[in-house]
């Protein structure tokens, strides 16, 4: 969590403010992203195993992934 907010603080410090209406829409798909990789290492690539892992659906996770490229 300490690793998180340093990084979040420090891009949230670093965007420029006429930007500040789209940070959530900016951020959350990098987020997810990096979320879904992480899972998807630990489990190898499979994603029944990260999609139980994310606590989702694997049709859920199948989505978002194609939706993020």
């Amino acid at each position: 969590e300490i690793f998180l907010n340093s990084k979040l603080s420090n891009y949230i410090e670093n965007t420029p403010i006429t930007l500040s209406g789209n940070l959530y829409q900016l951020l959350l798909p990098q987020i997810e992203k990096s979320v879904f990789k992480y899972a998807l290492k630990k489990t190898r690539g499979n994603k029944n195993q990260a999609a139980a892992f994310l606590g989702l659906h694997r049709n859920t996770l199948n989505k978002k992934i194609q939706n993020l490229g």
